[in-house]
């Protein structure tokens, strides 16, 4: 019972792997003995050797003429077209964007952090937040402020 409990998980790694390699002595082992007691795993096998010998009759041989060795040799005989700016036009512009980011980022960085925190922000009138475009207060918000609040 043991045995099957744990062994599920490494018999179908085992049944994959058969297709693609030779099962040493003690993992043969190991595969055909949980075989025979899991009835799952044995039907796990049942599908995959199933499904390998579905591809294996689909599989298309390909059809090689007599003169395509000469094709290919006169193919790569031909002289190389030079690469043309319009196809590297894109990987130009992306370095152009990461330049300009790299720049604009290093100029941030040199700016001394005390000149940021000494900046006030812009006031309207009166000490009106500036966002607003006229200087009319009656357009203002009602704004209560926590002091102002009745406790």
């Amino acid at each position: 019972m043991n045995f099957r409990l744990f062994g599920c998980g490494k018999f179908k790694w085992l049944s994959i792997e058969r297709f693609d390699r030779e099962l040493s002595p003690k993992e043969d082992s190991f595969y055909r003995k949980h075989r025979e007691v899991c009835f799952t795993c044995m039907r796990y096998e049942q599908q995959g050797t199933n499904a390998m010998n579905l591809l294996t009759a689909a599989a298309i041989e390909p059809e090689i003429s007599e003169d395509f060795d000469e094709k290919v040799l006169r193919v790569l005989r031909k002289p190389r077209k030079r690469v043309a700016f319009s196809t590297l036009s894109p990987v130009f512009a992306g370095a152009i964007v990461a330049g300009l980011a790299l720049v604009a980022t290093l100029q941030l960085l040199s700016q001394s952090p005390i000149q940021l925190w000494k900046a006030t922000p812009a006031t309207g009138a009166q000490g009106a937040d500036n966002r607003y475009y006229n200087k009319d207060q009656s357009t203002f918000p009602s704004l209560v402020l926590p002091r102002e609040l009745n406790r």
